[in-house]
C-alpha cells in the first residue's frame, strides 16, 4: 500500500488544478532595430522599451536587467573597449577581463564590471561588436541580488542580435 501512497495527493493536486485553458497567452517578442550599428534583436513583449539618446533602453517588468543598446561611431577594436571603460569608470570600481565574444557571426568582446552606490553593489556587462564602420554596443545593469536571473535573461537578448542588410 505505501508504494501508492504518492498516488492520492497527486489526484488531488490535479482535480484542484480544474479543466480551463490557461487565460495568458504568449505575445511574441518585439523586434528593435538600430540601423547605424546594422542590427536587430529582440526583446520580451512585456518589457518597457525607451528611445533616447540615439539609443534604446530596455527594463524587464521587474526592472532588472536594464539594458541599453546604442551604436558607436569608428571602427572596431580594443581602442573602444578602453574608451567605453573610461566612460564608465565613474560608476565602475572593479573591472573583469575582456574576452573575445561571437554573436550570429559578428565578432566582438564582452566584459563585466563592478560597482556600489547608495548601499547598492551592482554589476554591468558590456558587449561590443564589430558592424564595419561601426559597432553596436549593448550594456546589462542589474544589483548583485539579481544578477543570475537577470544574467540569463540578457544573455537571451544578446543572442537574438543580427545583423541586417543596410542595403535594400
Amino acid at each position: 500500500m505505501t508504494r501508492y501512497a504518492f498516488i492520492l495527493p497527486a489526484l488531488a493536486f490535479l482535480a484542484c488544478m480544474g479543466t480551463e485553458p490557461r487565460k495568458e497567452t504568449l505575445q511574441p517578442p518585439r523586434k528593435l532595430t538600430i540601423k547605424e550599428a546594422g542590427v536587430q534583436f529582440h526583446v520580451p513583449a512585456d518589457w518597457k522599451v525607451e528611445y533616447k539618446r540615439g539609443g534604446i533602453e530596455t527594463e524587464a517588468p521587474g526592472q532588472y536587467p536594464s539594458m541599453r543598446f546604442s551604436h558607436l561611431e569608428g571602427p572596431f577594436g580594443m581602442h573602444q573597449v578602453e574608451g567605453l571603460k573610461e566612460q564608465l569608470s565613474d560608476s565602475i570600481s572593479d573591472w573583469g577581463p575582456v574576452a573575445e565574444k561571437t554573436v550570429n557571426g559578428m565578432r566582438g568582446y564582452a566584459w563585466e564590471g563592478a560597482g556600489y552606490r547608495d548601499g547598492l553593489s551592482y554589476k554591468i556587462s558590456v558587449v561590443l561588436l564589430d558592424r564595419g564602420k561601426n559597432c553596436m554596443i549593448a550594456l546589462m545593469f542589474t544589483p548583485n541580488f539579481r544578477a543570475a536571473h537577470s544574467e540569463a535573461e540578457a544573455e537571451k537578448v544578446i543572442q537574438s542580435i543580427k545583423p541586417i542588410d543596410l542595403y535594400y
